[in-house]
């Protein structure tokens, strides 16, 4: 899941990764499902484990200036100019996600690979902003998240679980607009942790945490270690805690409104 802040973005996951022989799944195996490509951008997927590394590539591509394209047409549609220079240095955020997106369909076009089976979540910076793209499983279309409308969005199996979630924190908590890095930490972490709980299959520790934040005005992109996501997990059972004491309340003030049922004799 992603979350577009104030100030940055911030990316998470569970470590899941679910095998199957095309029929049935098989196994769970611990893997990492975010990666960070230069210094400023984050890429995590869901799906197909080969189309994300497909995906990661043309992505690292983009950064470096390496990407070109030159197969104009063979998706059946009117010639296409090559795509050449570093993506993420030229162009409007919408821009640059539509490239990554041609690109990807075009690599993927190559082997014949069907759209549906890879969605993912992109946050880079474009003229001096944050910004956060979701490119989805359907048709792997781009869809930039905004400021002002719906800043978050969360992929894969447990989605059921966690979109609510995430609606109800942002009831809760972001009602007055996007939150900053570390309150989308706080929300992130949570949520992936309400659906580790509820496990209903491919979902497992540990979570993972990468952040997109501006540090001496140029954006960073860099994993959390472990220890700085204990505060975080420190915060949720305060959380808890403070709704069990709002139960706790609520009954105390049942109890006194009750009146004496008055006695026969």
């Amino acid at each position: 899941m992603g979350v577009l802040c104030s100030d940055g973005v911030v990316i998470g996951s569970d470590s899941a990764a679910t095998l199957d022989n095309g029929q049935f799944r098989t196994i769970e195996q611990l893997t990492e499902k975010i990666d960070i490509v230069g210094s400023a951008i984050i890429v995590a997927g869901t799906g197909s484990i080969g189309l994300h590394q497909r995906f990661t590539s043309v992505i690292s591509k983009a950064y470096d200036g390496s990407l070109l394209q030159t197969l104009p047409g063979h998706m059946g549609g009117p010639n296409r100019p090559p795509i050449t220079g570093k993506v993420f240095d030229k162009g409007k955020p919408l821009e640059i996600a539509k490239t990554l997106s041609r690109a990807a369909l075009e690599d993927m076009a190559l082997t014949y690979a069907k759209v549906g089976q890879y969605a993912a979540l992109v946050a880079y910076p474009s003229r001096s902003e944050p910004h956060l793209c979701e490119f989805l499983i359907g048709d792997f279309q781009p869809e930039l998240k905004e400021k002002e409308r719906l800043w978050f969005a969360s992929l894969g199996s447990a989605q059921a679980i966690t979109d609510p979630f995430l609606g109800f924190i942002r009831r809760a908590f972001w009602g007055g607009g996007v939150p900053s890095v570390s309150d989308a930490i706080f929300a992130v972490t949570w949520t992936l942790q309400h659906a580790i709980d509820l496990n209903t299959g491919g979902v497992k520790d540990p979570i993972h945490i990468a952040i997109l934040e501006n540090i001496a005005g140029e954006f960073k992109a860099r994993t959390l270690d472990p220890e700085e996501l204990q505060e975080h997990y420190q915060n949720i059972e305060e959380t808890y805690s403070g709704l069990r004491s709002i139960r706790e309340r609520q009954r105390s003030t049942s109890a006194e409104v009750i009146p004496d049922v008055p006695k026969l004799g």
